[in-house]
C-alpha cells in the first residue's frame, strides 16, 4: 500500500463517520487524542478533545463492559445518560496506536453495516490489519499466541513453540520489559533471513491489569519499514499532510536495551543516564574511546520526553575548525564564497525541541567553546550572514574521552562552558573493568554479526571467553567487535575457538601482557642480561599459551604465530611438559 493511500484512508474514516450516529476517534501512543469527530464532543459535552488524554477522559464516564473479541478491544461507556459502544482497532504504528469508532448503543446496526461496505481504500486498512504479524506472551515471557504471518516471518510453527519462552526465540525482543513497565515500545524481531525488524510492543491489559506483551509488526523486511515508519509518524505528529521530501534521517537508533551488560559497574551507569534522561539538565559523557558514549547518548534522547523529537550528531573532532561555526549555526545565502543558494540550517536549528549530541567535545577549539556558551546561556543563535537571533530548544549531551577538569586547568577549556556542560556526569567504565559483561557481550556480539553475515555460529568455546576475560581490551567494546566480526567472517565452521581468532589480536594479546621479569634480579653484563630475559619471557608465554589453550599444543603454536616444528624445539629447549 502507498503512503498516499494510508493518508487517504484516514482521511476517509472521517468522511464516513460524518454519516453515521457518533464518529472516530484517534489517539497515538501516549494516549493523547489527535483527531475527533465534532459528534463525540457533543456526546461528551466537551469542546476540544484535541490533545487532551484518552484514559482522563474515560474516567469521566462509567465502563460497563471491557472485552477483546477477534484481536479488537470493545468498551460500553455510559457518559451523560447515554450508552456508546467503543470498538477499538490497534494501527501499529507509534504516533496513531489505536483508532476509535464510536457506536451508538441503541442502533448499532447501521454503522455496522456502513464498515461493511467501505470503500476500497479502506477495505485496504483491515487487508493491512490482517496482514501483521502478532505474537502474544504471558508475564513470564512465554508465547500463549502466534499466528501463522508471525510463525511464517519467524521461520517456526506456530504451534511447537507454545509455551516457549520468547528470548529462546528471539533474545532482542524485549516483550518481557514491557510487561514489567506497562510502557508501550519499540522492539525488533529476528526474521527467517537474519534481518531484524521494528515491532511495536504493547502491554496487555486484561480488566485493567497487565497480563502480558503483544508484539505486531506490519513489516515483510526491514527495507519496507524504513519507507513507512518515520512517514507516517511525522506527518501525524505535525497533524499535517505528508510532506514526501521531509528529511527523515534525525532519529535515535539505540535504547537502554541495546546497552548489553550485567556488572554492578554499567547497572550503575545505565541507572544514572535513566534519571538523567527524565530531565532536561545537559549531560557529559567521559569514558575512553569505544566504551560506547555514543550508544548511551541514544538511549538517553530515546528514554526522555523529547524521544519524538530530533536526535542530531555532531563530531566536533572530525568537522574542520573553519567550518564547525557554520555546521553548528547556520548561514545566510551569500554569507561566504560558495555558500549554497538558500542558506542552510544549522545542526541546532535541525535539533530544535529534540536532543544535540556533541560527541568528542574536547577537541572544539576556545573560540568556538565561546560561541556554544552563548547559546547554551542565550537559548539563541546567529546564523552567518543573520543580523537577528533565532531562539532554540535544545537538549544537549556531550562526550569526550580527554580530561576535561584538566584541560581547564591548562588553559585548553573554558571552565564556564565546562560547568555548563557538567550538570550530570555519567563515567562509563572501560571493558577491563566490568569483566562479567564480556561474556554477554560476546554473545550478544555473535549472533547480531552472524546474522549480518547469514553464518549460523553456534558456539563460543571457554577458551575463547577465557581469553577475552584475560585482555587488556585497550580499544573497549569496539575492538571486541572488531575481533568478533573478523571471526566470523573467516570461520568455516560453526564454532569459534581460538584457531579461528584473528591473529592481529593474538599477537595484541601477547604484547600487552606485563613484563614477567624484572630485569634487576641479574648482575652479569648487559647482554647477557639481555638474553636472559628474553629467554624468560618466551617460556613464560610458551607455558602462558599452553594454559589459555587447555595443553593443546597446536592451538598454543597458533597462538604464539609460530610453526609447529619452532613451537615443539622450544618445548624442547625449556623443557616444558604440559599434558
Amino acid at each position: 500500500m502507498s503512503r498516499i493511500s494510508i493518508n487517504n484512508i484516514i482521511g476517509n474514516l472521517y468522511n464516513i463517520a460524518e454519516s453515521m450516529e457518533l464518529g472516530v476517534l484517534i489517539i497515538n501512543n501516549l494516549g493523547t487524542i489527535i483527531k475527533c469527530s465534532k459528534n463525540i464532543e457533543t456526546v461528551l459535552q466537551m469542546n476540544e478533545l484535541v490533545g487532551k488524554n484518552w484514559d482522563t477522559i474515560k474516567s469521566k464516564g462509567r465502563v460497563c463492559a471491557n472485552y477483546q473479541k477477534d484481536g479488537i478491544r470493545f468498551y460500553r461507556i455510559r457518559f451523560n445518560n447515554e450508552t456508546v459502544l467503543i470498538k477499538e482497532l490497534n494501527v501499529g504504528t507509534a504516533e496513531c496506536a489505536r483508532i476509535q469508532f464510536w457506536l451508538n448503543n441503541e442502533k448499532p446496526s447501521r454503522m455496522m453495516n456502513e464498515l461493511q461496505n467501505l470503500t476500497e481504500e479502506n477495505k485496504m486498512l483491515k487487508a493491512m490489519m490482517e496482514f501483521q504479524g502478532i505474537i502474544v506472551c504471558d508475564l513470564q515471557g512465554r508465547i500463549i499466541y502466534i499466528n501463522e504471518e508471525a510463525a511464517k516471518r519467524v521461520g517456526v510453527n506456530a504451534k511447537s513453540v507454545m509455551l516457549q519462552k520468547v528470548q529462546d526465540l528471539n533474545p532482542e525482543c524485549q516483550m518481557e520489559s514491557v510487561a514489567q513497565t506497562g510502557v508501550p515500545k519499540l522492539g525488533k524481531i529476528m526474521y527467517l533471513n537474519g534481518s531484524y525488524v521494528p515491532v511495536m510492543l504493547f502491554p496487555l491489559f486484561i480488566d485493567g491489569k497487565i497480563e502480558g506483551t503483544v508484539a505486531r509488526s506490519v513489516f515483510t523486511d526491514i527495507n519496507e519499514a524504513k519507507n513507512y515508519i518515520k512517514i507516517i509518524r511525522d506527518a501525524l505528529k505535525a497533524h499535517t499532510d505528508i510532506d514526501f521530501n521531509k528529511n527523515q534521517s534525525n532519529d535515535a537508533k539505540y535504547n537502554f536495551d541495546n546497552i548489553i551488560g550485567v556488572s554492578k559497574e554499567i547497572c550503575f551507569a545505565k541507572e544514572l543516564a535513566l534519571q538523567a534522561a527524565q530531565s532536561d539538565a545537559s549531560v557529559l559523557l567521559l569514558g575512553e574511546t569505544g566504551t560506547g558514549k555514543e550508544l548511551f547518548a541514544h538511549a538517553i534522547h530515546s528514554a526522555s520526553l523529547r524521544s519524538n523529537m530530533p536526535f542530531v550528531r555532531v563530531n566536533c573532532a572530525s568537522i574542520p575548525e573553519t567550518l564547525l561555526e557554520s555546521e553548528l549555526f547556520g548561514y545566510e545565502t551569500g554569507s561566504f564564497t560558495g555558500a549554497k543558494k538558500g542558506g542552510k540550517p544549522g545542526k541546532f536549528e535541525i535539533a530544535d525541541k529534540g536532543t544535540l549530541f556533541l560527541d568528542e567535545i574536547g577537541d572544539m577549539n576556545l573560540n568556538m567553546q565561546s560561541k556554544l556558551l552563548r547559546v547554551l546561556q542565550e537559548g539563541e543563535i546567529e546564523k552567518i550572514g543573520k543580523s537577528e537571533s533565532v531562539k532554540v530548544d535544545v537538549r544537549i549531551i556531550a562526550a569526550t574521552n580527554r580530561n576535561l577538569a584538566e584541560m581547564v586547568r591548562n588553559g585548553l577549556f573554558r571552565e564556564d562552558l565546562y560547568y555548563r556542560l557538567d550538570v550530570i556526569r555519567i563515567d562509563i567504565p572501560p571493558l577491563r573493568h566490568r569483566k562479567a559483561d564480556i561474556e554477554p557481550i560476546t554473545k550478544h556480539l555473535n549472533t547480531k554479526i552472524s546474522a549480518k553475515y547469514g553464518k549460523n555460529i553456534i558456539k563460543i568455546s571457554q577458551d575463547v571467553l577465557d581469553l577475552f576475560n584475560k585482555y587488556f581490551w585497550p580499544g573497549n567494546v569496539r575492538e571486541l567487535a572488531n575481533v568478533i566480526e573478523g571471526t566470523v567472517c573467516l570461520l568455516q565452521g560453526n564454532i569459534i575457538d581460538i584457531e579461528s581468532l584473528p591473529s592481529n589480536f593474538l599477537k595484541r594479546y601477547f604484547d600487552t601482557r606485563p613484563p614477567i621479569c624484572n630485569m634487576t634480579q641479574y648482575n652479569s653484563g648487559v647482554g647477557q642480561r639481555r638474553v636472559i630475559l628474553d629467554d624468560e619471557l618466551e617460556e613464560e608465554r610458551i607455558k602462558k599459551a599452553l594454559e589459555i589453550t587447555s595443553g593443546n599444543k597446536r592451538q598454543a603454536a597458533i597462538v604464539l604465530g609460530v610453526a609447529r616444528s619452532t613451537f615443539y624445539e622450544k618445548l624442547k629447549k625449556y623443557g616444558i611438559k604440559y599434558g
